[in-house]
Order: structure tokens, then sequence, then C-alpha cells
């Protein structure tokens, strides 16, 4: 289930640390920081077809599992992974490198759906699989992921315990890579914190040490994570610099998703800056990746956004278009508390028409949004 270029020094995690995922509102910031696990752990042979037939069984869980992730479609993903892990632990063993794998993208799952105890659970058995076999850099990037589960529940000072023990694994082996992913996850804690100046402190040692070490991935994601410090600083100018930078390079290196992330966050500024037409310019491509790449939590942003400005203008037939589309991909995934988010959205530009004074208007686009979402007209609008 992992694939090459993934940000969890794991498997399946789509966008970066302190990158803008659901910015503005329907939803905060989407903060991922999970680094990958590369080593092979010893691993027994098969030499039975049916062990054979289990594991290629397994392999097509987790791919399936795979294309669910990309659309944003956590919860049904869970199930495959739970299944091709209960596979792998028959068949091949709780070692075996498939058997990691798909521990560590369980464990990401359960992340990715507020699970965390259980996601944690999954993390500290790889952690002392891990230290039993004296894997002591495996060791350390599991417990970078570990601070990133305490820093999603809001435990900070956990987190920043887990990732310096990470770090001062990562410098003890040598591994600079994994020392810079964690260097811009601690900044990560204190963007997040809303201490600006910290967390640039430490993504730009992050961004020196990922150039040393030429890993261009995380050059990116870390270069969009200064762009958005300083965005929330409220120096758009140095924010649209490194932002600039990060699409560049993101489309230097094919990644599309990453690309998506930065051109919405381009995109957010222009839009605080009241720079509507702009903003509509850089969310439509944003909106044209996301679906390419069938990334249905990221296109269901970038269409709120795009509302936003539109309602911004007063264009309210466009705005609403856009609320309901977001209203209904939240509602399909499901991420309920995006979905009630686009649903004010909707309700405060039907408002907003009513206000015009034109009762035949408002009561026409009250039916529409009512047969667009298959929600009764009542829960939409007053008086009707």
């Amino acid at each position: 289930m992992a694939t090459q270029s993934q940000p969890w020094r794991s498997p399946i995690a789509l966008t970066s640390l302190c990158a803008i995922l659901l910015a503005a509102s329907p939803g905060s910031p989407s903060l991922d920081a999970v680094r990958s696990s590369n080593s092979l752990l010893p691993a027994f042979g098969l030499t039975q077809t049916a062990q054979q037939s289990d594991r290629e069984r397994a392999q097509q869980l987790n791919q399936q599992a795979i294309e669910l992730y990309r659309q944003g479609r956590y919860a049904e993903a869970i199930p495959l992974v739970e299944q091709a892990l209960a596979i792998q632990e028959k068949v091949l063993g709780a070692q075996h490198v498939d058997t990691i794998e798909s521990l560590n993208n369980l464990a990401w799952l359960y992340n990715s759906v507020s699970r965390y105890g259980e996601a944690e659970t999954l993390l500290q058995r790889l952690l002392a699989l891990h230290r039993q076999l004296g894997n002591r850099a495996e060791e350390g990037t599991i417990l970078n992921n570990i601070g990133e589960v305490y820093r999603q529940q809001g435990n900070y000072t956990q987190a920043l315990d887990y990732y310096q023990q990470s770090l001062k694994i990562d410098r003890e082996v040598g591994n600079r890579g994994g020392e810079g992913i964690t260097l811009n996850n601690i900044g990560g804690v204190y963007y997040t914190q809303g201490n600006y100046p910290q967390a640039l402190n430490y993504c730009r040692q992050a961004l020196d040490i990922l150039r040393q070490v030429g890993d261009r991935v995380w050059e990116s994601i870390t270069l969009n994570n200064i762009g958005l410090a300083y965005h929330y600083q409220g120096n758009y100018g140095q924010a649209l610099e490194y932002y600039q930078q990060a699409v560049s390079l993101r489309h230097q290196i094919g990644d599309r998703a990453g690309e998506g992330v930065t051109l919405n966050n381009i995109g957010l500024v222009y839009h605080l800056q009241g720079n509507y037409l702009k903003a509509v310019d850089y969310y439509q491509q944003a909106l044209q990746l996301a679906r390419q790449v069938s990334n249905r939590r990221g296109e269901a942003t970038v269409l709120w956004n795009m509302g936003a400005s539109y309602a911004n203008q007063g264009f309210y037939d466009q705005a609403l278009v856009n609320f309901q589309q977001s209203f209904l991909i939240f509602r399909a995934i499901p991420i309920s508390a995006s979905q009630e988010v686009a649903a004010r959205s909707i309700r405060d530009v039907l408002n907003a028409i009513r206000q015009q004074g034109d009762l035949a208007t408002y009561q026409s686009h009250c039916q529409a949004t009512a047969t667009a979402t298959g929600i009764a007209i009542t829960q939409w609008c007053e008086g009707l």
C-alpha cells in the first residue's frame, strides 16, 4: 500500500505538514507529518501455492484501499487493510515487510478518521518490534509518527516529546533525511500553536538539510510550509514567494496532488488580499488537479473556497452551486464537520439572496437546493 514519495515517512499520506487542504473554513489546516517506513524486516520464504494466493489477495486488498484513500474514502479503506493484515499475519508472520507495511497503513487510516487510540496502539506495536530487532532508524520513524498522532489530538507537549526522541535517534544514526522531516514536523507544532517565528526557524533548518540530501519531495513540502507560516503572519509577499517555489518544484517532480494543495494556498492568499478574480483562477487550477488525482476531499475543499470568493463578490448563483457541490462531496466521503460548514455556507448565501428582496428568486434557489441535496426545503430556507 505504500507509494514512493509519501509524506508519513509512511505509506499513504497525501498532504504535507502545514499545508492547507481544508483552508478558510470547511475545516482546519490539515497537517500530515508522517514518515514512511523503508526497511525490510526478516521474512520467511513462501513455497506453498495457497500461501502465495493468500499473499496476492492481501496485496489486492491493499491496492483497493489505496484507491479509496486517494478518493478520501478513508472509512471504506479501513476494513480492506484490516483484512489484508489478518491474512499477512497468518501467512507471512508479524515481522514480514508486507505485514509491517499494512500495520503502518492501518495506523495512518485510523489516524485519518480520528481513531487516535487505535492508531497509537498499532504504532506502539511497531515501535516495540523495531526495538526488539534493534532497528534504530525505523524506531526513529515510528516515534515521529506517534508524535503526529498526538499533534492531531492537540496534545502538543506529547507530540514534541516524541518528535524530539525521533530527532535524537536520527542524529545518532546519521539519518539526515529523517532529521529534516522531523525538524519540519516540530515546526508544524509551533505553527499550530501560532508561534510562527519558531515554526519558520525549524522549517528553515529542515529545508537546508533536505536540500543537502537531495530530497526534492520533502523540499517541496517544506517550501509550502514556510509559505504557510508567512501566510498566517500576514506576510503575503513572502508567502507567495515560497508557494511559487513549491508549486514549481512539485510540478517538476510530478506531485500533482501536492501541486494542487499549493495552488489552493496561493488562491487563499489572493482571496485574503481581496483579489477574488485571481483567487478563482488559482482555485480552478487546483480543482482540475484534485479531480485528476481523484482527491475528493481536496476537490470539495477547493469548491468551497471558490464559492467563498464568488460570495464575497456578490455572485450568489455561482457561490451556491459551488457550496452545494462541496456539501455533496463532504457528505459522500463523509466528513461531517466540513459538511456542516458547507451547509451553513449554503444557508448564508440563501439568506443573502432573500435579503435582496426578490421572493420569487429566493424561493427558486431554495427549491433548487432542496432538489440538489435531497433535503427538505424547510431545512434550508425560512418561511417555506
